[in-house]
């Protein structure tokens, strides 16, 4: 499977955030299981059974987890907030910690 783009992971978590009024679980699952096929059903079921044990809101678990699966760190990131290159901080530990460091 080809790496997904950071802006594509980014673009289906806004859609989710926008979409998922009151609840966005539906949306991930829809996105990332059906429509993008990035993880399949039990994987999903395995990520949301962590994400519910975890404090905060699920949805913001499943970005994280579904991106860190997908590319890593910066996958996680991405998921979530798709530039932090405003955050220097951040920035420099997304490039420490990233799959391509050298």
């Amino acid at each position: 499977m080809r790496p997904v783009p950071l802006a594509t992971l980014f673009t289906a978590f806004l859609i989710v955030s926008l979409c998922g009024f009151g609840g966005g679980i539906v949306w991930a699952r829809r996105i990332t299981v059906e429509q993008q096929q990035w993880i399949n059903e039990e994987e999903f079921a395995d990520i949301v059974s962590l994400c519910q044990f975890m404090p905060g809101p699920n949805i913001v678990g499943i970005a994280v987890c579904v991106g860190a699966k997908l590319r890593g760190v910066s996958g996680a990131f991405a998921a979530v907030r798709r530039s932090h290159s405003h955050y220097p901080r951040m920035s420099a530990f997304v490039r420490r910690a990233g799959p391509n460091r050298k």
